[in-house]
């Protein structure tokens, strides 16, 4: 698996952009990591070479530039049969997460191990279509995980590189110099007949806040 994490130094989170790299580089040790820096400092630039990624890239993206560019490299490399891994730099996981990526991308074209806690009846600010409990969904099993049927995720996800390049005009189409619109990209997705799966409960977490933590989810780093 190859996984590319694109990251910053803007620290909006609870846990430091450092952690986040951290807990990234140990839990996949056995996977390829990419890393394309978004404007990174000359300290923290070091520290990543120091750990050795397969590939390591600096310099100035922003808001818009940042998932274009991840976009590119990856259709620019790696065989279409190649699963990518997506990942933002304001998540943590947990050990044994990435075994359940390649089950769950036999069951369907997008996977998150993010479950989204806005996905469910209890949390303040619902997604859009949910209503009661939560969302109407397919329940699954693959040899490690129980999964559901979601119909969104954020840019923290997982695919074939052939599906990226399928889908390539519909990612495109949702970026603007706002930043990436992931709600609306995966909407136009599932109209084209795509699925996203995402593993219950998550084996990833997004920690821009308490309130975005994925139910059930033991932040251990």
């Amino acid at each position: 698996m190859k996984v590319i994490l694109s990251i910053c130094e803007v620290t909006n989170t609870s846990y430091s952009k450092k952690d986040c790299y951290n807990n990234l580089y140990k839990v996949f040790s056995n996977h390829e990591l990419y890393v394309l820096g978004d404007n990174l400092g000359e300290e923290f630039s070091l520290y990543i070479k120091k750990t050795n990624p397969t590939y390591f890239e600096n310099k100035v993206r922003g808001r818009q530039r940042w998932m274009l560019d991840k976009l590119e490299f990856c259709i620019n490399n790696f065989d279409d049969n190649d699963t990518l891994y997506l990942v933002e730099d304001d998540y943590l996981h947990n050990f044994g997460a990435s075994i359940l990526i390649d089950e769950g991308l036999n069951h369907s074209e997008y996977v998150t191990l993010y479950d989204h806690p806005d996905k469910y009846g209890q949390h303040p600010h619902k997604n859009p279509e949910i209503q009661g409990l939560g969302e109407s969904t397919i329940l699954f099993r693959t040899d490690h995980s129980h999964w559901k049927y979601t119909n969104s995720t954020t840019a923290t996800f997982a695919c074939k590189k052939r599906t990226l390049i399928e889908d390539v005009d519909v990612w495109k189409k949702h970026i603007n110099k706002t930043g990436w619109w992931d709600y609306q990209t995966f909407i136009e997705l599932r109209s084209k007949f795509r699925k996203i799966a995402v593993c219950i409960p998550g084996k990833s977490t997004h920690v821009h806040s308490s309130i975005m933590y994925s139910p059930f989810f033991n932040i251990d780093i």
